[in-house]
């Protein structure tokens, strides 16, 4: 694991060094919307916050690249087509078991 701190105008030349540091590793996962605009992810996968709040937008701009999307409530926003939704609960379920075999078909 790796924490990268960076001020925003500095994130184009950190975050591809933070990333080579791990590649030689199977998966990485970055969290972070800033990160998106600045690395060329296999997978982006947009966690949707509670229904109501509006999203930042560095978020409105990740979530028009989304793969997958994650939501507990109904998303308010429009979402994108291609996008594929999974409603997931703090327990585990069956949508979320769902969730994962996609992902593993995506990196295949």
């Amino acid at each position: 694991m790796l924490w990268v701190q960076s001020p925003p105008e500095e994130l184009k030349e950190v975050l591809p060094l933070a990333v080579d540091r791990l590649s030689h590793l199977a998966g990485i996962i970055v969290e972070g919307n800033s990160a998106i605009e600045f690395l060329k992810p296999d997978i982006v996968i947009f966690v949707s916050g509670r229904q109501g709040r509006a999203l930042k937008k560095s978020a409105e701009r990740v979530l028009e690249t989304a793969d997958i999307i994650l939501y507990q409530d109904e998303p308010s926003t429009k979402l994108p087509a291609k996008a594929k939704r999974f409603k997931v609960a703090f327990t585990p379920t069956a949508e979320f078991d769902e969730c994962m075999d996609y992902v593993q078909k995506l990196l295949k």
